[in-house]
């Protein structure tokens, strides 16, 4: 994996930690 997706891939987990919803985090990104 490049760190590029690793980044990306922590920040969509951020997003679902945030709200509680992946459905939700996926709006946001």
């Amino acid at each position: 994996m490049t760190i590029n997706l690793n980044l990306r891939q922590l920040r969509a987990f951020v997003a679902v930690a945030q709200t509680g919803s992946f459905s939700r985090a996926a709006r946001l990104l």
